[in-house]
């Protein structure tokens, strides 16, 4: 058996591969089988990890449901709150969301993978092809992807909707994000509020 190797770069995947110093080339037999092991490898690795990946970063200490009240605009979360006391378990502060007004999330789609920035307009990130289809609000309004419009060099998209969302209103959007360091400036910065999910 050789137990030497080459990388040779494989066109399919377009980067190097490990082969046998005496392979030259992949004939159709060999392809063709190495296809289908991959197709049903795939897959059952992917349902091996699903939970894994879909998994979110908590602390133990504070009750889930205190984060889903806040991705949810419920409970004290509201758009516009002050000063919003954050209680462990036990019923002991935590800490207080005093820095800023608590952000109105509405206009992120139910399963969190875009938010609304028009009418017919949301943004994401163009790795996340996953989803052809956005919910807002109760859900029950369902919208579909007509045009990806992903952008050529970075992970962004700005897809367009099949319909106008009369549900929510859409974020504003600003050009500070555009500047250079410009989430640096920690005087008028002081805090950041994220809701999403990754889900591809």
């Amino acid at each position: 058996m050789n137990k030497v190797y080459s990388l040779k770069y494989c066109p399919v995947t377009g980067g190097l591969i490990a082969v046998s110093e005496l392979a030259r080339r992949v004939i159709k037999k060999t392809c063709r089988r190495l296809t289908h092991i991959l197709l049903a490898g795939i897959p059952a690795i992917c349902l091996c990890y699903s939970q894994i990946s879909l998994a979110g970063i908590v602390r133990s200490d504070i009750a889930y449901q205190i984060y889903r009240d806040f991705a949810e605009n419920k409970g004290l979360f509201v758009p516009g709150a002050n000063d919003i006391p954050v209680y462990d378990k036990d019923g002991k502060l935590v800490g207080r969301l005093g820095k800023a007004p608590m952000a109105d999330f509405s206009s992120v789609s139910s399963n969190g993978v875009a938010t609304l920035v028009s009418p017919q307009y949301i943004v994401s990130v163009k790795h996340n092809g996953g989803y052809r289809s956005v919910s807002f609000g109760n859900g029950k309004n369902t919208y579909s992807l007509v045009d990806r419009n992903n952008h050529p060099s970075i992970d962004f998209h700005a897809p367009r909707l099949n319909k106008l969302v009369t549900e929510v209103i859409p974020s504003a959007v600003t050009s500070e994000g555009t500047k250079a360091n410009a989430y640096k400036y920690t005087e008028r910065y002081t805090a950041f509020y994220r809701v999403g999910s990754e889900v591809a």
